[in-house]
């Protein structure tokens, strides 16, 4: 959002530089960064440091790759080789981008005179961008005495033909220039020395962390011995469990067997129980069938039984008549014999 607005907030060109803190290059990079801001960039007042004084055809600022708040950003804009250059123009938005290193600083140089608005002339602008030096590869390891040979050599070319104003012009240049690969050279070194001290820390470290893990190592050591002799109790433990379970295996598979004769034990008799359900249900119904017929039958029985107690009361009242008539035709009979045996006796 930062980067967004400082673009759109202003119509000039803006040149944004990428960089990383552990980049050698960058910053290298940043000393003839630094020195173009300061030629064409805007002037701030001394004392305050963000107070415009006056403003330049170019504005310039710079996002560090390495921070946490910008690295979505840098992602997004795909900035992953170090220092990369965008140049935008206000509403017009990305002019270009670049990966640009120090030997391809001219590249800069050229975008920045190619889109930024002519505020002043070109010529002057082309003659303000030419006092930069080129720096080639070569001229990283180029020494102080290289660049005198190189005064010479171009003071011998001119063969006196340069005025005095154009040689104070030139000599200022090439002082410039060592100025300039002082201060490459200077930052370079500090950089080195940086490195250096970071490396022999890191190294310092790394040997104390040797030493611990030497340590830690034969600890371990000690450590898988014990676990070694552990691990072969473990085994012979093992195999008495693989023995075990072996046995206790083949004693689940006669389970097994004995578990299905037992279910099919079972679905014999729970079949069995059917059969017998339907037969003691078929009974049942002839049960309650027969019981109607006997309780029939049982009222036939105590209907003639009644009927064999009535005949017989009447059997017993006939059998009772036919006693009181016998006594009295025996009665009768005693009579007619009593009165029979005088008559016999007169005679």
């Amino acid at each position: 959002q930062d980067l967004l607005d400082f673009v759109i907030e202003d119509e000039r060109l803006s040149v944004v530089k990428v960089y990383a803190s552990w980049c050698k290059t960058c910053k290298v990079f940043d000393v003839r960064y630094r020195k173009l801001a300061s030629q064409f960039g805007d002037k701030y007042d001394s004392k305050t440091g963000t107070e415009i004084t006056q403003k330049g055809r170019v504005r310039f600022a710079e996002m560090q790759f390495d921070n946490p708040n910008n690295e979505e950003m840098c992602k997004v804009l795909n900035a992953t080789k170090l220092p990369y250059i965008f140049l935008y123009k206000g509403s017009k938005g990305k002019m270009k981008e670049f990966q640009c290193s120090p030997t391809k600083f001219k590249m800069l140089t050229d975008a920045v005179n190619e889109y930024a608005d002519p505020v002043v002339g070109d010529s002057e602008m082309n003659r303000e961008l030419e006092k930069l030096p080129v720096l080639n590869r070569d001229d990283l390891e180029e020494s102080p005495q290289d660049g005198n040979a190189t005064i010479a050599a171009q003071s011998m070319s001119s063969n006196g033909e340069d005025t005095i104003d154009g040689l104070k012009q030139q000599l200022v240049t090439i002082e410039n220039e060592k100025i300039e690969m002082f201060e490459i050279m200077k930052a370079q070194i500090e950089y080195d020395k940086t490195y250096i001290k970071k490396l022999e820390t890191g190294v310092e470290t790394q040997r104390s962390m040797l030493e611990a893990k030497d340590g830690e190592i034969s600890n371990i050591t000690t450590i898988m011995e014990q676990q070694h002799s552990v691990l072969k109790s473990k085994e012979e433990e093992m195999q008495t469990l693989t023995i075990n379970f072996n046995h206790q295996r083949e004693e689940n598979h006669q389970a097994i067997d004995e578990l299905s004769d037992y279910k099919s034990q079972v679905t014999q008799l729970t079949n069995r129980i059917s059969e017998l359900v339907e037969t003691i249900t078929s009974l049942e119904q002839e049960s309650s069938i027969n019981e109607n017929a006997a309780q029939e039958k049982e009222r036939q029985l105590i209907q003639q039984i009644e009927e064999r107690e009535e005949e017989k009361e009447l059997y017993e009242k006939e059998r009772n008549s036919i006693r009181k008539l016998t006594m009295l035709g025996v009665k009768r009979v005693g009579r007619g014999i009593r009165s029979l045996v005088p008559r016999v006796r007169r005679k």
